[in-house]
């Protein structure tokens, strides 16, 4: 494991936990809510939060944004992304067999410490970054937009229909920005880091440089509660939900979930991203590369394709609006 990612690691942790420590802060949950539901354990979350100033500046959205979603964020980024690292470890052949490329070529992209040394780079970018840029900027924004936070949870039909909203938002936000950064004048600087690993994993999806990460991974992920003025417990759900996702999408094995989830383009459609450059901009769903042209069917696992590879005709990305963004009939092709 290279030593370039420790340093601004164990700094950016160093700060953090000395201001969350010493402002009594924890992780949005209490011990006291042992017997409680979901609307006590959320009360009592949004109690610590408030009465903290930084400079006589409220830190409670700060806090419930900044640091509470990092913590609902890192919670599957850890968990899952954990538990498909073990899969590369010890290789069960129960999942290794649905892996699509199974011998990615150089193997050192996907080793071990290849893994390891990508979590600590992701985690110091986050902390560094993420959390005190990005977090204070959508605190603003949320407060601005006077989000709530206390009074009653909203209902699971209002969950559900925010989550749903914010996942339509987002895919169309990121499949916008993320054509754009293929443009031949903008991949190399903006989003060339993120395809390192053509075969990808899922603590890879996070792998991004800063404004990748500050612009188009995270700006579409707010637009949806943004214009619903969605409960920042909602904003949670959704956080929760939409990294989880990200990880199956990069995780590069096919577990079925496309098959199960209405357009939903899952693992195959993003590998193939990974693998091919030019098709499949999508982050979640399917719509925007059928109607823009992009679209490119997974094969079929097993296939020499994912061996051999592939190019798409360029005709295929054939809308006007679509050649517009990318700014290249072809796409970008990794050199």
């Amino acid at each position: 494991i290279t030593t370039c990612h420790n340093t601004p690691l164990n700094l950016a942790l160093l700060w953090h936990l000395r201001y969350w420590v010493s402002n009594g802060l924890g992780p949005p949950h209490s011990h006291s809510n042992v017997n409680g539901t979901m609307e006590e354990a959320w009360g009592a979350w949004v109690e610590k939060a408030k009465g903290h100033e930084l400079g006589g500046v409220d830190m409670t959205y700060p806090i419930l944004i900044a640091f509470g979603l990092f913590c609902v964020a890192s919670i599957p980024y850890i968990l899952f992304g954990g538990l498909f690292f073990a899969v590369d470890y010890f290789q069960p052949s129960l999942f290794f067999r649905r892996r699509l490329q199974p011998n990615p070529k150089p193997a050192s992209v996907r080793s071990i410490a290849t893994m390891i040394d990508c979590f600590q780079a992701v985690v110091s970018h986050q902390l560094l970054f993420g959390v005190p840029w990005l977090g204070s900027a959508i605190a603003y924004v949320c407060f601005v937009r006077e989000m709530q936070f206390e009074g009653p949870l909203p209902s699971g039909v209002e969950v559900l229909r925010d989550v749903v909203v914010a996942a339509l938002f987002n895919d169309f936000g990121f499949y916008v920005l993320h054509r754009m950064a293929h443009h031949p004048a903008l991949y190399s600087a903006i989003h060339k880091k993120h395809h390192t690993y053509r075969a990808p994993f899922a603590w890879s999806s996070e792998f991004a440089s800063v404004f990748e990460l500050l612009v188009i991974d995270i700006v579409p992920v707010f637009l949806g509660p943004w214009f619903m003025k969605s409960h920042m417990f909602t904003m949670y759900v959704w956080t929760f939900l939409r990294t989880t996702y990200t990880m199956e999408i990069h995780c590069g094995m096919d577990l079925w979930l496309w098959r199960l989830i209405p357009f939903y383009g899952g693992a195959p459609m993003h590998e193939l991203h990974h693998k091919e450059f030019n098709c499949n901009y999508g982050d979640c769903f399917v719509f925007w590369d059928k109607l823009l042209g992009t679209y490119e069917p997974p094969p079929e696992l097993g296939s020499p394709l994912w061996q051999k590879g592939f190019r798409r005709d360029s005709s295929k990305n054939g809308s006007f609006i679509g050649n517009l963004i990318s700014g290249n009939r072809k796409g970008t092709k990794e050199q």
